[in-house]
Formats: C-alpha cells, sequence, structure tokens
C-alpha cells in the first residue's frame, strides 16, 4: 500500500476472505456510521494511515497517506470516532473468571528482579 493509493473499507462480509489491495473487510460493521470525510483511520499500531474521501452504505473510500505492508488480522484504530464497542470481550471475561477461581494473581506473571 503506498502514498496516494485508493482503498476501500468495507464491512460487508461477503469481502471477509476475499480482500485485495484495494478491498479490505473490516469487522466492525458500524465504521461507516461512526466516520465521516476527512476522517483518519490506522491499521497496523499506526503503521499504516487511511484518510476517509467518500462514505457509502456498507464502506469506506479512503486514500493511503502512509502506506506500508498489509497484513492479516491487524488492529484498527478509528482516533476521535465514538466506537460503540464493549471495552471487555466475552473471552476477556472468561479469562478473569478463570483468575479468580484459580487464585491467580498478578505477581505470578511478573518476574523477581530482585
Amino acid at each position: 500500500m503506498g502514498f496516494g493509493d485508493k482503498v476501500r473499507l468495507t464491512s460487508n462480509k461477503e469481502f471477509e476472505n476475499k480482500c485485495s489491495k484495494s478491498m479490505i473487510y473490516v469487522d466492525y460493521e458500524r465504521i461507516v456510521h461512526v466516520l465521516h470525510e476527512g476522517s483518519k483511520v490506522f491499521i497496523d499500531d499506526g503503521l499504516i494511515c487511511l484518510v476517509v474521501q467518500q462514505k457509502g452504505p456498507n464502506y469506506l473510500d479512503c486514500v493511503v497517506e502512509n502506506g506500508g505492508k498489509l497484513g492479516s488480522r491487524k488492529g484498527v484504530n478509528l482516533p476521535g470516532a465514538p466506537v460503540d464497542l464493549p471495552s471487555m470481550s466475552e473471552k476477556d471475561k472468561e479469562d478473569l473468571q478463570f483468575a479468580v477461581d484459580n487464585n491467580v494473581g498478578v505477581d505470578e506473571f511478573i518476574p523477581d528482579l530482585a
């Protein structure tokens, strides 16, 4: 993905396994509703930056502001957007309950530095 390239982000599940250089599936269905023209989209911890140019019913047409090599399952950040995702997933809750049930403490994950 290079500077100035055109990229379409879509939440259309038909493209979940059919991504290309110019069509990227994003699993956040409301992405079109929380972004507007001029919004930035950071991918892969900000290594790649896209700017929204136009909105469609389930897609965003963007231009690459900062390019890079895109791999699968990279994180997407929407700075300033009111993202309505839960802060904890069900898996997070299950993991925490496991820790409580098994008396797992934080100190068990921190090496002894003494």
